[in-house]
């Protein structure tokens, strides 16, 4: 499985765990309180899986799970049980990261034609200039390369 698949299926059990964990709590909005904790939890899930860190994974999901839950911890003055749902939750993401996550070597072109403008976009040689858009001397047209 690749990394970005295996962070969005994390991230929607993880989401989904810490939601249902929430059902017996009273809240004064509480389909809010649900939505905004489903929501950390799913982005905290996607992110670990595919950060790269030089250290071992279940290390990553630990900071990353502390790190990533503190601000919801701090807001809502909840931060014993906020901080150890996103520490067990990043130690438990971060090994399956680990384990089973691989690079897709697709999802690398893409990243890197993201990230690499020069390999995204080629120049023409002889542009013609498009009849609806109005002349500019010294400018270069622009397409995006197919590959």
């Amino acid at each position: 499985m690749s990394r970005i698949q295996l962070g969005i299926f994390c991230g929607l059990i993880f989401g989904g765990v810490d939601t249902a964990m929430m059902i017996p709590l009273s809240f004064p909005d509480k389909r809010a309180a649900m939505l905004g904790a489903f929501i950390a939890r799913f982005a905290l899930g996607f992110v670990i899986c595919n950060i790269r860190l030089p250290w071992p994974g279940w290390a990553v999901g630990l900071l990353l799970g502390i790190l990533l839950s503190l601000p919801d911890a701090i807001i809502t003055k909840a931060i014993a049980p906020i901080l150890a749902s996103g520490a067990i939750g990043g130690l438990i993401i971060g090994r399956i990261a680990g384990k089973y996550g691989r690079e897709n070597q697709q999802d690398m072109r893409q990243v890197t034609q993201l990230l690499n403008p020069q390999k995204r976009f080629c120049t023409l040689q002889n542009p013609k200039r498009p009849s609806h858009l109005p002349h500019m001397p010294g400018t270069r047209w622009w397409f995006a390369a197919s590959s």
